[in-house]
């Protein structure tokens, strides 16, 4: 490590020229079923920050789908999980979340995801990023191209997303 490459820890967070020093991480939901519930922690910790209680079309089960994907922004012992996305592959072991969410409102969606499931899709959930990493570029823009790219050496075509909206 160089003179200039102080580390100073802040908040929990190593911080190094200014930067917090934290790794991104994929892998299959069933892979690691601790790491998905800091995950389901951390993302329940900034929807109660913000107001929302409760998300009634959110479940937990997707971390036992083998077709759930995860990427995380951690610390880098793993023990902190400071932000990320969930990717459901199109044609897992159950159906996508915006399925199971809208399908009883609009039976269309399903006809919808079986079109570009043909050609490999899925979706994009559950992005979420702390407080801690605000404003370093590492949040939900940064999460969401790593999402984009992921989904591309799935080899799967861009990703539906469902968008909560909140008041």
């Amino acid at each position: 490590m160089c003179f200039n490459d102080k580390l100073e820890h802040f908040g929990g967070i190593i911080i190094q020229r200014g930067r917090p020093v934290v790794r991104l991480r994929a892998f299959r939901a069933i892979d690691d079923p601790k790491t998905c519930e800091r995950f389901i922690e951390g993302h329940a910790h900034v929807l109660t920050a913000i107001g929302v209680k409760k998300v009634t079309s959110s479940k937990n089960d997707w971390m036992y789908n083998p077709a759930s994907f995860v990427l995380i922004v951690e610390s880098l012992d793993g023990e902190k999980v400071y932000g990320g996305v969930r990717i459901h592959a199109a044609g897992g072991s159950e159906p996508l979340p915006i399925e199971q969410a809208t399908g009883a409102m609009d039976a269309r969606i399903y006809d919808l995801v079986y079109d570009y499931a043909l050609h490999g899709t899925g979706e994009g959930c559950g992005l979420w990023n702390s407080r801690e990493i605000a404003g370093y570029g590492i949040g939900s823009i940064f999460l969401t191209r790593a999402e984009q790219q992921s989904v591309h050496r799935l080899g799967s075509n861009p990703c539906l997303h469902y968008v909560l909206h909140t008041q």
